[in-house]
């Protein structure tokens, strides 16, 4: 995805909602160590995709981050 993509499907959200901080690829960066603005994080996840969590469904304005059954359910009802 590019920056472009990434942010019209956040719409207003911040970016960190979708910056995953449990992969391998942001332990093996040494991110945690750093502070790092959502330009910072945006950059990143264009780099490297495995800093995106996933899935991400959007659905109309509504998204849906990570596996969250009950609130896909709520958005495809």
């Amino acid at each position: 995805m590019s920056a472009d993509e990434i942010r019209a499907l956040l719409g207003d959200r911040p970016v960190s909602e979708i910056f995953a901080t449990r992969s391998p690829t942001y332990k093996t960066l040494g991110l945690a160590e750093q502070n790092l603005d959502d330009d910072a994080k945006l950059r990143l996840m264009v780099e490297n995709p495995t800093l995106i969590r996933r899935p991400l469904i959007a659905v109309g304005d509504d998204l849906v981050i990570g596996l969250d059954a009950r609130r896909l359910e709520e958005v495809l009802r």
